[in-house]
């Protein structure tokens, strides 16, 4: 038995370190992955935890320079145009209070071509 229960401690420290680093610090920008945007190349991030109901920081990088819109899928009143810059441009939306089906941030560029990333269903 002592020697389960220094594994067990061993198991548990290492949960608690994986908790502090990875919820109780969300400044870090977190890479959503990038897609295709009528032949370029777009990467979303996020800062901070993404809760309902509440705003979410958000920030895209891209080798265009155009006008794009940025929103949630199905909540028409939730996008809102930004100006891409290659360094990147920080941008704050406002997250639905749904809870009952995933999330999707979808980008239009000017020539409607589309490029979308599902963050999962809120809670």
């Amino acid at each position: 038995m002592g020697k389960w229960r220094w594994i067990n401690l061993l198991i548990v420290g290492y949960a608690c370190f994986l908790a502090f680093n990875y919820e109780a610090v969300p400044d870090r920008w977190i890479n959503h992955g990038r897609q295709d945007l009528g032949g370029v190349e777009i990467r979303f991030f996020s800062r901070g935890r993404i809760v309902p109901g509440r705003k979410l920081v958000a920030k895209l990088e891209t080798s265009v320079k155009d006008q794009l819109r940025v929103g949630f899928e199905s909540f028409d009143s939730t996008f809102i145009s930004v100006k891409s810059l290659p360094e990147g441009v920080e941008f704050v939306l406002a997250t639905p209070a749904i809870t009952s089906e995933q999330l999707q941030v979808i980008v239009f560029d000017q020539d409607n071509n589309l490029a979308s990333w599902n963050l999962g269903r809120l809670y």
